[in-house]
């Protein structure tokens, strides 16, 4: 059976893009486990329980419509883009984006107010899920990507093992089993044996040749 969050992220996407149908598993298994909250102001799926003291800023989310008219400016795309993924506490996220050739990719697209991360993301659907599954907090940091969730989570700390604003990584084993399991992967170790070369939108247009830095400056008004 279908589960309510699946139907709710399905039904907020534009006509033009389709939901991956290893997402709508995965969807239906974080709902049956209780990894779905309203949180941020709707829905939110996330690698940890709700439950979970460790529960990261990533998620899956019905897609914003207004998103992008807020960040290039132009709602005329709304039909080729749909944000779907919360990759950063900052409100950095990813989407689903139709390249001009028809191909649907997944995307990052960094706040700007903290990450300026943008570009290809990862090659397809399942690798979403293998990088979520690692257990990194956020996934808008690339300087995190050379670094283990463990690592990055020290690094943070600082040394200061009472900070209560800063927590300790914690696996998501359970979410970890289930993406291995039922789609016969490995889950890495670290973020950059995964994630593609991310673009700084600071260095300007035609610093990459990332097709969807391209996209986004083409459609920026």
């Amino acid at each position: 059976m279908t589960s309510a969050f699946t139907t709710a992220v399905r039904d907020s996407l534009p006509a033009r893009l389709v939901l991956p149908p290893e997402w709508v598993t995965t969807f239906d298994w974080l709902q049956a486990q209780g990894h779905v909250a309203e949180l941020h102001g709707g829905p939110l799926a996330g690698v940890h329980r709700v439950s979970d003291d460790a529960s990261s800023e990533v998620g899956f989310h019905p897609a914003e419509p207004d998103f992008m008219k807020f960040w290039l400016g132009n709602e005329d795309v709304d039909d080729e883009i749909a944000v779907v993924v919360r990759t950063g506490g900052d409100g950095s996220h990813a989407a689903l984006w139709l390249d001009p050739g028809g191909v649907q990719r997944i995307v990052h697209l960094g706040s700007g107010s903290g990450s300026t991360a943008i570009g290809i993301l990862v090659e397809n659907p399942v690798d979403l899920l293998r990088l979520m599954a690692i257990g990194y907090e956020e996934l808008c940091w690339p300087e995190n990507y050379e670094l283990t969730p463990a690592e990055a989570s020290a690094a943070e700390r600082n040394g200061d093992d009472e900070d209560p604003d800063v927590r300790r990584f914690t696996p998501p084993r359970s979410f970890q089993a289930f993406v291995r399991h039922t789609f016969e992967v490995s889950i890495p170790e670290r973020a950059c044996e995964i994630v593609g070369d991310l673009v700084d939108m600071d260095d300007g247009p035609g610093a990459s040749t990332d097709p969807f830095a391209a996209w986004l400056e083409q459609n920026r008004r």
